[in-house]
């Protein structure tokens, strides 16, 4: 799930960033994004300590912080569940800074926040398919999808694409057909990673990719429809054994996955819902549906839909 968080990064301060929050083994772990940073840390299981590693386009580093004890002041509600850490960032250029990340846990147990956690599955141990709806993820109606496609592009000051009839703009495409490879949506990547560590590995055990040791994502594929745009039947060109989670926002679609066995299944994706699937399954994008936007008249998405395809690298070839 996605809470506000507010951070003191060295000199930058931002109040009510969104980051993704889960539990595991009862350890707390957050992963945001700001500007070109992403970022994951992760509370001791006293809660008294965090650590956690961050990335961006100039250097890489770690955070340690340990939890700041506040008194309640007479009157004042209760915070218990209010946590502050303040500490240093480190980075691999041998420099350092202040860092604090203040949150509110969420007022739910694990237990409660695994009911909320729908999947809906289509596929098999071999060939899984599985349908994460919006109310489980970030619940804004694919507005999260939408702006982090958006960040990417004033990052990399790519123009914004906007197809028309039944055009169908593809990011490693040429231009002004596409941006000649140059997009990446990394905001989207933790949101993955935890639909496959928080829900996937949980529900579905059993199902070989799901379990596959972590390697990483990649998330330069991105497709925007108009309302009239399509793709036909195909197979993405990568490796069996690594999941593709289909990220969409704006209208609405009908899609249709085939299995070996020649069966195949329809589904319906609604903005802000995610399409997880094996990447070698043969898969069909039917006609965008008019009027089903969750976005206003005039704005971007109102007539269009976006996907983006965030792909597990492939495993390694000694495993």
């Amino acid at each position: 799930m996605r809470i506000p968080v507010n951070i003191v990064n060295g000199m930058t301060k931002m109040v009510g960033l969104l980051a993704l929050y889960s539990v595991h083994c009862g350890m707390a772990t957050l992963s945001f994004t700001f500007h070109d940073v992403d970022a994951t840390v992760t509370a001791d299981e006293d809660g008294e300590h965090l650590s956690g590693v961050f990335t961006s386009k100039r250097d890489s580093g770690t955070y340690k912080a340990a939890l700041q004890k506040k008194r309640r002041k007479s009157g004042q509600h209760d915070s218990s569940r209010r946590v502050c850490y303040q500490g240093r960032w480190y980075n691999n250029h041998g420099k350092s800074g202040d860092f604090s990340i203040e949150w509110t846990h969420p007022d739910m147990t694990m237990q409660s926040m695994s009911a909320t956690l729908d999947v809906i599955s289509l596929g098999t141990r071999r060939e899984p398919v599985f349908l994460v709806p919006d109310r489980t993820l970030c619940d804004d109606h694919g507005a999260f999808i939408r702006d982090s496609f958006l960040e990417s592009l004033r990052e990399r000051r790519i123009p914004l694409p906007k197809p028309t009839g039944d055009q169908v703009w593809k990011s490693w495409a040429k231009f002004p057909q596409g941006c000649n490879d140059r997009v990446r949506v990394r905001a989207l990547e933790p949101l993955a990673d935890f639909i496959l560590s928080q829900i996937l590995r949980v529900r579905f055990s059993d199902v070989w990719h799901v379990m596959t040791p972590d390697r990483g994502y990649d998330s330069k594929d991105v497709n925007v429809y108009s309302k009239g745009g399509s793709k036909g039947r195909h197979q993405d060109v990568q490796p069996y054994g690594s999941l593709v989670f289909v990220f969409c926002a704006g209208l609405a679609c009908k899609s249709s996955v085939w299995f070996r066995s020649g069966e195949r299944k329809d589904l319906e994706m609604q903005s802000g819902d995610v399409m997880i699937f094996e990447g070698k399954t043969w898969h069909q994008v039917h006609e965008c549906m008019p009027g089903t936007s969750p976005f206003k008249k005039g704005e971007w998405l109102a007539d269009r839909r976006i996907s983006i395809l965030v792909r597990q690298k492939p495993l390694s070839r000694r495993m």
